[in-house]
């Protein structure tokens, strides 16, 4: 029993992983996260906190016909699909219109009950940008030379790597030389 629950978290574990890139990359902008709810406790994957848009999925250790909706506080309900190592699983995204704070997610399966708590970091409000002045600009003119940086006197740390790489040709050479003269000692 505890190898079936095992090799199921691992499927579960490889399967979020295979879905989360693709999910986060069809959709620009969107922000990935996973919530797993396995041995009687809720997971967050990169920590209880979202930033909207949000894509959202969920795994569980719980059998299909175990699993009950999971139910977001604010958002509504979600059903469950069964997984390819036969557990519940599903996904879904939060928009960018849902009111930031603090949201609660329940599950249940069978007689065991999960909750998780988590925040919704909305994005911040648009602000105004600063107008520039009516007025001109005073140019004024450069003095001295520009600043450019060190050009051509700026240590680029190939000294290292040269001697390393000297040492190993004369190590090379060495080892040739001595593994040639015990070849020519041992004939009779």
């Amino acid at each position: 029993m505890q190898t079936r629950t095992v090799l199921a978290t691992l499927a579960l574990a490889a399967g979020t992983a295979l879905l989360a890139a693709p999910a986060a990359m069809a959709q620009p902008g969107t922000n990935a996260y996973t919530v797993d709810f396995e041995a009687g406790k809720t997971t967050f994957g990169a920590g209880s906190t979202f930033h909207l848009p949000a894509r959202v999925m969920i795994g569980t250790d719980c059998a299909p016909d175990k699993a009950s909706k999971v139910k977001l506080s604010g958002m509504g309900e979600i059903q469950l699909n069964g997984g390819s190592a036969g557990v519940a699983m599903g996904e879904f995204t939060i928009p960018k219109g849902v009111k930031g704070g603090k949201h609660t997610m329940t599950f249940t399966c069978g007689p065991v009950a999960y909750r998780g708590e988590f925040t919704i970091q909305a994005p911040p409000p648009a602000t105004s940008r600063p107008r520039p002045s009516t007025s001109a600009a005073v140019p004024t003119k450069p003095k001295g030379a520009p600043e450019t940086g060190g050009g051509g006197t700026t240590d680029t740390g190939l000294g290292g790597v040269l001697a390393g790489g000297g040492a190993l040709l004369a190590g090379a050479a060495l080892g040739g030389w001595l593994l040639r003269r015990r070849r020519g000692g041992v004939r009779s």
